[in-house]
């Protein structure tokens, strides 16, 4: 027996194209991308089923609605895009640059005495460091740093610098 693959029609009700109903879902989704596919899927719908069309009631339209909704969550997107380099999210912090930096500048820290010791340093990372919206994953890290230690990848020059900066005693 065949399994159904996932279907639209099937994951995004439209509640008969009810703006409200339509923007609670919405709102409830999580991700910003999944809130925009739902409501562009939603519009889509509402222009393809003509007998809901809005009548000329004076009330704002269904999808001017949507369209108002989407213009905000795409400047959502964009707003998040420019924030600074680090910042706090869901109790880790997200690191904006290559992995291979932030592996590179914990290893330095560690051999620098900045940072106690741990066995367990890639998973240590993975708890405290988030890439974008993607979690850290200990052995993508172990291979991080493998790939360090053999030459076959490097950290960024300005990492290389704040390293070398802190390491050079005061006088």
């Amino acid at each position: 027996m065949k399994s159904k693959s996932p279907n639209k029609k099937d994951d995004f009700p439209i509640f008969g194209y009810d703006i409200n109903k339509v923007l609670d879902y919405s709102r409830k989704l999580k991700g910003t991308k999944k809130q925009l596919e739902y409501l562009e899927y939603a519009k889509k719908e509402k222009l393809m089923n003509a007998k809901y069309c809005d009548q000329y009631s004076g009330k704002t339209s269904f999808e001017t609605q949507v369209d108002i909704e989407i213009d905000f969550l795409k400047r959502k997107l964009s707003d998040r895009e420019l924030q600074p380099q680090v910042e706090i999210n869901q109790n880790k912090i997200v690191w904006l640059k290559n992995k291979q930096d932030l592996i590179f500048l914990f290893d330095e820290l560690l051999r620098m005495g900045f940072i106690p010791y741990n066995k367990a340093k890639d998973k240590l990372i993975a708890n405290h460091f988030t890439w974008y919206e993607e979690d850290m994953d200990p052995e993508k890290n172990k291979s991080i740093r493998k790939q360090l230690k053999n030459f076959e990848s490097h950290p960024s020059d300005e990492i290389s610098i704040v390293v070398s900066k802190m390491a050079k005693p005061k006088d």
